[in-house]
């Protein structure tokens, strides 16, 4: 299962950086997801590939244009891209717009780089939430985040949204809820789910200790 430590944009630069090191050497983490103030600290500890940066985070209400130059500025900075879905698009069930904005972002970033759309499955309903990922899948975008992350999020009712997004389409989903307890660990690792983005240090702890029983 893919690992990744989302940062929040509330730190300060040295309190990134303190945790940016702490998990350079933590074997369990994949990639980091960041915001691009903190770019610079993060191509200090990670591979470019291993960053992630995100965008439009976390509501998604910013124009075409601005996400795409959002794209576009950090193009060759970073492995992956996660873009929050466009919100208005979605609720006026503007299609082709969205599908006029993927092409675009495909257009101008390199061909190795992983773009990823975030979505709220609270915020939608199932018909959007399938449309949206069959359009992902019409340009080959295999992974999304079920939800943002930014906001609480109960770890079952996530699972259960990620479960219905599979069985309705091929998508790939990274799971971001709020994971607190060892039983939500064991959880989680006892899926097929894809991923697992965190924002808390004991939880990578917790991770680890869950693999190194199951070796």
């Amino acid at each position: 299962m893919l690992v990744e430590f989302f940062i929040n944009n509330h730190y300060t630069d040295q309190e990134a950086k303190d945790i940016l090191k702490n998990l350079k050497d933590n074997h369990c983490v994949d990639s980091v997801l960041i915001d691009a103030n903190y770019l610079r600290l993060a191509k200090y500890f990670f591979d470019t590939k291993k960053i992630n940066l995100y965008v439009d985070y976390p509501l998604g209400n910013m124009s075409s244009k601005l996400r795409l130059e959002q794209v576009k500025a950090n193009t060759n900075s970073s492995g992956i891209v996660s873009i929050q879905a466009p919100s208005y698009a979605l609720v006026n069930r503007k299609y082709d717009k969205i599908r006029k904005e993927i092409e675009a972002i495909k257009t101008n970033v390199d061909k190795d780089v992983n773009i990823r759309y975030i979505i709220d499955y609270r915020k939608f309903n199932h018909n959007i939430l399938c449309k949206f990922c069959s359009i992902l899948e019409e340009f080959e975008l295999s992974t999304i985040y079920a939800s943002t992350g930014f906001f609480v999020d109960n770890v079952y009712d996530h699972i259960l949204a990620i479960q219905y997004l599979t069985k309705k389409s091929k998508i790939k989903c990274i799971l971001n809820a709020n994971i607190w307890t060892k039983d939500h660990v064991d959880l989680i690792m006892s899926t097929d789910i894809a991923g697992l983005s965190v924002q808390h240090l004991h939880v990578l702890s917790m991770i680890n200790t869950c693999n190194d029983s199951r070796k």
